[in-house]
């Protein structure tokens, strides 16, 4: 079992919480070091085209086993989010976790997190992009279920639910909003990873 981390929004955090998403769906990208291995043998060109890469091995383990970069079903992901640092003096409030190091605090809570409404201006919270969450801060570890490759538009509107959705067309204006270079009706490969909550706060 390997852990990755993964970058989810402020909605798709509480969506997972409140768990209404159990699904998510990236675009998928194949680099030039990924190309290393042709299940017939030879080699891959390293300019071969995804979708001409989806279409050849679609509905074999090879995209998933060697190129996928979540992982695997069983491994793990651990949820990146916007988190907050606190800089005022004295104990932070409720809600905070202390840093391995002891010292700066730093809060597993969204921007609505009650114990942040009116710190800002005491200049007591810094916020942080969640690009720069530790794994030891993160509050939501997930479980793959199953990855699949297949097409953005291909989704159901029982698995747009699964991603927290009315139905695909709520989906896919959020997923091509998101995704500014796959602009509608361009229907790019994604990877659809299934997945479950596991440990982590309530």
């Amino acid at each position: 079992m390997k852990e990755r981390p993964i970058i989810f929004s402020g909605p798709m955090v509480r969506a997972i919480l409140d768990g209404r998403k159990t699904q998510t769906r990236r675009i998928l990208k194949i680099k030039g070091h990924g190309l290393r291995h042709e299940p017939l043998g030879g080699r891959l060109s390293h300019s071969i085209r995804e979708s001409e890469f989806c279409t050849r091995f679609l509905g074999t383990d090879v995209l998933v086993r060697e190129f996928c970069p979540y992982g695997v079903p069983g491994d793990r992901l651990w949820v990146k989010e916007t988190h907050y640092r606190w800089t005022g003096c004295g104990n932070p409030p409720s809600g905070f976790i202390l840093s391995p190091d002891g010292n700066p605090y730093k809060a597993r809570c969204h921007a609505d997190h009650q114990n942040i409404e009116g710190l800002d201006a005491a200049c007591a919270v810094l916020k942080r992009s969640s690009l720069f969450m530790p794994r030891w801060a993160s509050r939501i570890t997930l479980e793959i279920v199953s990855v699949r490759v297949e097409r953005a538009d291909s989704i159901s509107d029982a698995d747009a639910v699964a991603e927290s959705f009315r139905d695909r067309e709520d989906f896919f204006r959020t997923f091509y909003d998101l995704n500014k270079r796959a602009p509608s009706g361009s229907n790019p490969w994604v990877w659809a990873l299934t997945f479950k909550r596991v440990g982590g706060e309530p």
